[in-house]
């Protein structure tokens, strides 16, 4: 072998470590030039606590049964639900939804519904064919009106009055309601809300088909 090829031997060998080395460093320095995983903590919310308590759609729909009470009193009723403000609304919301009551405005912050309501009309029993035939000859002694229903919290409890409200009313109570024939459409109103609240939607219709039977 020639002086020159072993120069040229030893230099190569000398080299290829040398190019190893650097691919080891760039493959090292290449893990830290990416950005650092990014760890997602998951912080699962917990269910709205107007769900919790047995205050589901289902249970709802089921009949809540001591959980709500109405109060009579000269100044009009009042339907007591014994759960705070948040689950009281929730619950409200619901039941109008199951008896198609139109809700033509709401305000959770300032606690009150509007619904379209007629006293003449029986909500449970929309679907029900013989109870329209029927209507068709029964009084008509009120008027289909939109009704302010006013929810406050006291006592971790959920009162809710009702009256008829005023033309273009902002809230239930910003003028005094408008006449009807009969005084008592809120009352009444109150009244359905509650025994269907109490006893659920399934046993008022297995009622309206008891009344046929």
């Amino acid at each position: 072998m020639s002086v020159r090829n072993y120069c040229w031997i030893l230099g190569l060998a000398c080299v290829l470590p040398a190019c190893s080395d650097t691919g080891d460093r760039y493959r090292d320095t290449e893990s830290l030039e990416q950005p650092p995983a990014l760890v997602i903590n998951v912080n699962t919310r917990p269910e709205s606590s107007a769900a919790d308590s047995g205050t589901s759609a289902e249970a709802i729909k089921a009949g809540l049964e001591e959980q709500v009470h109405l109060d009579k009193a000269d100044s009009g009723a009042t339907l007591v639900i014994n759960k705070p403000f948040e689950q009281g609304w929730f619950i409200l919301g619901v039941l109008l939804n199951q008896l198609a009551l139109e809700v033509t405005d709401r305000n959770r912050d300032q606690g009150y519904y509007f619904v379209r309501y007629d006293p003449d009309i029986d909500y449970t029993k929309q679907d029900d064919y013989w109870y329209d035939i029927k209507s068709l000859f029964s009084d008509d002694n009120y008027s289909e009106r939109i009704y302010g229903l006013k929810l406050m919290e006291s006592n971790a409890q959920t009162e809710v009055t009702a009256q008829i409200a005023p033309a273009n009313a902002a809230e239930p109570d910003d003028s005094a309601p408008l006449p009807d024939k009969h005084d008592d459409g809120a009352d009444r109103l109150l009244q359905a809300l509650f025994k269907t609240l109490r006893d659920g939607m399934l046993e008022q219709s297995r009622k309206h088909r008891d009344e046929f039977e």
